[in-house]
């Protein structure tokens, strides 16, 4: 078996990156508190200001404790699949619990776009990978399956 060293990117070796980008051999800490958590939750918040105009808040999350949730959306398939199974209320797994990488809850601040019955209620989205450790993640998931109208 083919043996790869990763080096994990912070503040004092970011540069790392662009010298090794085509390499793929960096990783960044995407647990709970890290910065790499945060960056991606204001990474969402800007694209979807950008793709279709809707503010919203992202915040990451360890755990969904929420008696009323109503909607949530996977970032990929396995993440779509665990969170319709958690909503059901089945169990999962210590495999498929560990396969969750991100675990966010959303507000959308533009409240007069969300549909009725969703005002003042949070999203939840999660990103997981795969059994194969591969994380797929599809971004059109976000303007596809949110409660909003998105006509601006």
């Amino acid at each position: 078996m083919r043996r790869v060293e990763l080096d994990v990117l912070g503040e004092d070796n970011k540069a790392l990156y662009w010298e090794r980008s085509e390499r793929f051999d960096t990783v960044i800490d995407f647990r709970f508190t890290q910065p790499a958590n945060d960056a991606f939750a204001r990474v969402i918040e800007l694209w979807l200001q950008h793709l279709i105009g809707l503010r919203v808040r992202v915040e990451p999350r360890q755990r969904i404790d929420d008696e009323h949730w109503t909607w949530h959306l996977g970032l990929d398939g396995e993440a779509s699949r665990l969170l319709d199974q958690l909503y059901g209320g089945g169990e999962l797994t210590l495999d498929e619990a560990k396969s969750i990488i991100g675990l966010f809850r959303m507000e959308v601040l533009d409240q007069e776009r969300v549909i009725e019955r969703m005002r003042g209620k949070p999203v939840y989205m999660a990103l997981a990978m795969t059994p194969a450790g591969k994380v797929k993640m599809k971004p059109q998931n976000l303007v596809v399956n949110l409660p909003v109208n998105n006509a601006q």
